[in-house]
């Protein structure tokens, strides 16, 4: 993946993806399912946690992640995406969220 086109063709209902890196450290290592996508963005749940607080997160749509403009995501090796608060400086410390998109094999069972 190395496109803003390519992630959002990518990130459709159903598909998963696991935080590799967050601003906050306690999201790192979840897997996150896109349970509605549009042209504003994606929502994600917790394929594991389905009644949780960020699963029932905006009327149940889950947690939102906005199609920021493409200056914002750096596209990396292995399917991992990098979106960030600046266009600037594009640190750990400027980092909103990065994840790896898991391939169908990789993704979860319920």
């Amino acid at each position: 993946m190395r496109t803003m086109t390519e992630l959002k063709r990518t990130l459709v209902v159903g598909a998963e993806f696991e935080i590799t890196d967050h601003c906050r450290a306690e999201a790192i290592g979840e897997i996150r399912r896109v349970n509605h996508a549009n042209t504003q963005g994606i929502y994600t749940i917790i394929p594991t946690n389905p009644d949780g607080k960020i699963s029932k997160s905006n009327g149940g749509k889950g947690s939102f992640l906005g199609w920021s403009a493409a200056k914002f995501w750096r596209f990396k090796e292995n399917n991992v995406v990098a979106l960030y608060s600046s266009t600037e400086v594009q640190t750990h410390d400027t980092l909103i969220v990065e994840f790896r998109v898991l391939d169908t094999e990789e993704r979860s069972d319920d």
